[in-house]
């Protein structure tokens, strides 16, 4: 079976390396938001609240 036509397929990029699920957030952790397929969008935060579901950012720049 001939492989070149599949080795000369141009590569798609890599996604991001996946989030951290197993690390539990709490109240002043520090966070980078993910945007789109988990890529990070240098937007920084705190967390204010956290429970096993959702958790509560203030941003850095949110202007408050």
């Amino acid at each position: 079976m001939d492989m070149t036509h599949i080795t000369n397929k141009p590569m798609k990029p890599p996604l991001s390396e996946p989030s951290a699920t197993d690390q539990e957030l709490n109240a002043g952790d520090r966070v980078e938001g993910l945007g789109n397929f988990g890529k990070p969008t240098a937007e920084f935060g705190t967390i204010e609240q956290a429970n096993e579901d959702d958790a509560v950012v203030k941003w850095d720049d949110d202007g408050r």
